[in-house]
């Protein structure tokens, strides 16, 4: 096979792993704009920015005054809007969840190019745009929750209608977890786009997990629990879905280290019972454990690559 052929075919694999990634992990930003009286303006200049990484896109809204900008990374954004004769309008903050969909309505008054209105919009609390039913756990949840084994699929079970698969939990962990009651191998799990469950086990069993590889807690930017109404890109489970995306660098260098000790004697004492006198117990098992760590993260080149 000539070099080309084999070029073109590895470049053919990229673009559809590049596609499949980019229909389950990123979002989209979408709405109206219209002058004080709730006309429509078209033609309207809308960017949408990344402050953390320096990315940009840039459109207009079309004859009926709307505007979309789909394929977006889960990030915070800033969205601007300038049309002659009307102030420019900005809103901060605007946090995109993982295949989140958020509408930013204007209302455009009259003013200079100069004069700006600036609004910091956070998180919309309720998604009206779809009828999935999600629960999207965020990067603080992850990072401040206390977690006995240090798995993220434990905070699965914030979620409504998932708990516990109790046939198949194994010791130590807990990712045996089971929605609406349906047995844990019908669930699947999402990792930036790709695939990430362990084929032998399917759901996970009492001597395996359901993935394929152990991730550290400091490596997860978020996930979304999706339980029932999810597009058909999810379509292989058949009770609940877990959509995975990680950490990933920015302009600003950032990391973090940690340590998490768990010995036993911590522990209160544990007695037995002797001819009816408490003892001390002679044949509890040591414990001790420690997980260490840390993360780096930043530019390779500033607003264009990055590290993590």
């Amino acid at each position: 096979m000539s070099f080309a052929k084999v070029s073109s075919a590895i470049l053919l694999i990229l673009a559809v792993v590049s596609l499949v990634n980019a229909q389950t992990t990123t979002g989209s930003i979408f709405g109206d704009v219209t002058d004080a009286s709730g006309a429509v303006l078209g033609g309207v200049a809308v960017r949408v920015a990344s402050p953390s990484t320096g990315t940009s896109y840039e459109g207009q809204t079309d004859k009926l005054g709307s505007y979309q900008f789909a394929g977006l990374p889960p990030a915070d954004y800033v969205v601007t809007v300038e049309y002659p004769g009307f102030r420019t309008m900005m809103r901060s903050g605007v946090a995109l969840p993982i295949q989140g969909r958020i509408k930013l309505d204007f209302r455009m008054e009259v003013g200079g190019l100069s004069e700006s209105i600036t609004v910091n919009e956070g998180a919309p609390l309720v998604q009206t745009s779809e009828a999935v039913l999600q629960t999207v756990i965020g990067n603080r949840l992850v990072r401040d929750l206390p977690l006995k084994t240090r798995d993220f699929m434990d905070l699965s079970l914030l979620a409504p209608g998932v708990v516990l698969d109790q046939s198949s939990v194994r010791t130590g962990a807990t990712d045996s977890i089971s929605f609406f009651g349906m047995e844990e191998a019908y669930k699947t799990i999402w990792l930036e786009g790709v695939d990430f469950n362990d084929e032998a086990t399917t759901g996970g069993t009492n001597i395996s997990p359901a993935t394929r590889t152990r991730l550290g807690l400091e490596a997860i930017q978020e996930f979304q629990v999706m339980t029932t109404g999810y597009s058909a890109e999810f379509g292989r489970s058949g009770s609940g879905a877990v959509n995975v995306i990680l950490k990933s660098g920015g302009n600003d260098v950032h990391g973090n280290a940690f340590y998490f000790l768990r010995d036993d004697s911590f522990d209160k004492p544990v007695f037995q019972i002797t001819d009816g006198v408490a003892t001390p117990a002679s044949n509890v098992p040591p414990f001790r454990r420690q997980q260490y760590g840390g993360t780096w993260g930043g530019p390779l080149v500033r607003d264009k690559a990055f590290y993590f």
